[in-house]
């Protein structure tokens, strides 16, 4: 019995002991950790040109002559890009193309390409930047040789204008992104020992190096003069009228007994500034009808005084009543009751 009792007494011990250590308190700390922030580069660029290089303008253009047009690209993002260029061409009234030939300068690190269905002068042309990745805040140029054949230039081209228009795209240059973004062209041209052929041009077998522009020492083109732009002459400062007067009479709109009275005309005269001058000039005048106290209608209209004079006509929308209805115009702020005429 004893016995029985002590395992009871041990069993009853464990059983408080265990239900003790579930509810024991433990010591704990917490803190938080900082945030991790991503933030997207910027993909972005400045393009100037095209400027042409050298003592020639382009307005006035003969049969052999090249051309050295200049684009300079910047990259004002914050991430590695890779460029290209678009052009197209034109000729007025859509003269043929066959004359023209374009290269990049012999000094550019620049290439041309052209997709196997869309190939010569008349086509888009792309030119991919050889010289890449470009760093954020680092320009590049490109230096672009337009010849017009001497040839091919006959006498239907004279007087006529020729345009190269393009836009320039920038693409990160990281995790194949240019290959994503310009697929074939940008793999061609990357590939091994590629080179422009120019099929489809008219002058694909010329040699660039017989175009004086392509071997042209850069450092050496000065940049042509740009005509100056003649002084628009100053318009003369009008006086502000601080006086005046007008005359007055209502006139129908239409004829007949039941016609409506909706017209103001009349004449300004002596209109004058501060120093008693009369005034010359275009000036906005606001004309306003009155009964009484009440502004009825208000219209605004331009005449063109001369020595402080310059007559009006002015149509309103609702009917005047002929005899209740007086008429004050306002000019630079100064209003004057006018003298009504009796028609």
């Amino acid at each position: 019995m004893k016995k029985k009792l002590l395992i009871m007494m041990l069993a009853l011990t464990v059983s408080v002991a265990l239900i003790a250590g579930a509810t024991m308190a433990w010591f704990t700390a917490e803190d938080e950790t900082k945030d991790a922030v991503f933030k997207t580069g910027t993909v972005e660029i400045k393009a100037k040109g095209a400027k042409p290089l050298g003592e020639k303008g382009i307005k006035n253009v003969n049969p052999g002559d090249c051309y050295i047009l200049e684009y300079n690209i910047k990259n004002t993002g914050s991430k590695q890009i890779e460029l290209r260029s678009i052009f197209n061409t034109a000729w007025e009234d859509n003269l043929s193309r066959k004359n023209i030939f374009i290269v990049p300068h012999k000094d550019s690190d620049w290439v041309l390409y052209q997709p196997d269905d869309a190939q010569g002068p008349g086509k888009k042309i792309y030119a991919y930047y050889m010289g890449g990745p470009v760093d954020p805040e680092e320009s590049v140029k490109l230096n672009l040789v337009v010849y017009f054949d001497g040839a091919l230039t006959g006498n239907n081209y004279q007087g006529k204008e020729f345009t190269v228009s393009g836009d320039v795209e920038a693409v990160q240059a990281t995790n194949g992104a240019p290959s994503a973004v310009w697929g074939d062209g940008w793999n061609a041209v990357n590939g091994t020992e590629y080179s422009f052929d120019y099929t489809g041009w008219q002058l694909n077998e010329l040699d660039p190096e017989d175009i004086a522009c392509y071997n042209a020492n850069l450092g050496e083109q000065e940049e042509p003069e740009e005509p100056e732009e003649p002084e628009e002459p100053e318009e003369p400062e009008i006086a502000v009228v601080d006086d005046f007067s007008f005359t007055y009479l209502f006139k129908k709109v239409g004829q007949g007994w039941g016609a409506p009275y909706k017209i103001v005309e009349g004449q300004i005269s002596n209109a004058k500034d501060e120093e008693e001058n009369l005034v010359s000039g275009e000036k906005e005048i606001t004309v306003n009808l009155y009964s009484g106290s009440n502004l009825l209608q208000s219209k605004t209209t331009t005449v063109e005084l001369v020595d402080g004079a310059d007559g009006y006509s002015i149509e309103f929308d609702n009917q005047i009543n002929y005899w209740t209805t007086y008429v004050k115009i306002i000019i630079d702020e100064t209003e004057i009751l006018g003298q009504r005429v009796i028609n």
